[in-house]
């Protein structure tokens, strides 16, 4: 019993060390004067178990947004891209990163990797890319027609999942690879591609001259919000990544912009003045707010032009 005491003791006293390191984040961040995010990049853009596209910008901007909120207005922020998922939590779990940036909150990787997520940056979900020529507006026009996606993800099921319920009677077709997949749609063997809108959006971009040839529907089988993700146990240090969030989302709310944030100071608006106060609000003149990441990254003013929150499917 003694042993078991005192196993149970040294097992204690092991949590109670990890959880002091896990609330120093924001002295190690100090004390390097670095905020070192990761994201994950996988080869070709798309992976069996990495179903989004690049988001790299998109993580460049929010890392740096968070080091200004820690550090201040010379805040450095290092991004670091991972082949896969399964590389990109532990390195997150032990530390070598501060923050992961654009997942999708998940229930089993919260409790293995003990992490919690922040709030949602954008909604993906799974979407379709489809020829403009064909004519293609709602789900209900993939009757008799071939549907696309890569074999083993969970677009598949997705689908059966959708459709059977509106008796869809789509056909499947499933690809070992990518791009295969690419040059089926562009020569007509696909009336749609189906995955992630973000990685449909980089796999239009790709098209160079014919991009103007293909849209990605309104409609979304899915959703898939996707958010920062960072180590439970550091309450500092995860108000920091909330509040960001936050604070960048409220600027688009206010009206508060990159351009305008200097004269928005002097607004007497109770909220503004609120919003001013808060550490994040000094990133604002360096990236902007939640609508100017998105639209510069993924959106309008980006080479993927893809819309911004699509609705999922009713």
């Amino acid at each position: 019993m003694r042993k078991t005491l005192l196993g149970a003791l040294a097992l204690a006293g092991l949590a109670a060390t990890s959880d002091a390191r896990a609330g120093a984040t924001l002295d190690r961040i100090h004390a390097t004067h670095l905020l070192t995010c990761g994201t994950t990049i996988a080869a070709d853009d798309y992976s069996k178990s990495w179903t989004h596209g690049n988001l790299s910008r998109l993580a460049v901007d929010y890392c740096q947004a968070l080091a200004i909120a820690a550090l201040g207005p010379n805040g450095k922020a290092k991004l670091v891209g991972y082949p896969g998922r399964d590389q990109a939590f532990p390195a997150l779990r032990s530390a070598k990163i501060q923050v992961l940036i654009g997942e999708t909150p998940n229930p089993a990787d919260a409790s293995l990797y003990r992490v919690a997520y922040g709030p949602t940056l954008f909604e993906d979900g799974q979407g379709f890319l489809v020829p403009k020529a064909a004519g293609i507006q709602r789900l209900e026009d993939f009757a008799g027609r071939q549907i696309c996606y890569i074999a083993g993800t969970a677009a598949d099921r997705n689908l059966i999942a959708s459709f059977g319920p509106r008796h869809i009677a789509y056909l499947p077709f499933p690809f070992e690879e990518m791009g295969e997949m690419e040059a089926a749609l562009v020569t007509g063997h696909c009336a749609a591609v189906t995955a992630d809108r973000s990685a449909l959006a980089v796999m239009r971009s790709a098209f160079h001259g014919r991009i103007r040839d293909f849209a990605i529907l309104d409609q979304t089988i899915t959703a898939e919000p996707l958010a920062p993700a960072y180590r439970r146990g550091d309450a500092a240090w995860g108000a920091l990544v909330d509040g960001t969030v936050r604070t960048l989302a409220d600027a688009e709310r206010l009206g508060v912009t990159q351009a305008n944030f200097r004269a928005m100071q002097a607004n007497p608006d109770a909220d503004i003045a609120r919003l001013m106060k808060t550490p994040a609000a000094r990133a604002i003149p360096r990236v902007g707010n939640q609508a100017e990441i998105f639209a510069r990254d993924l959106g309008e003013h980006s080479p993927l032009g893809l819309e911004r929150q699509a609705a999922l499917s009713p």
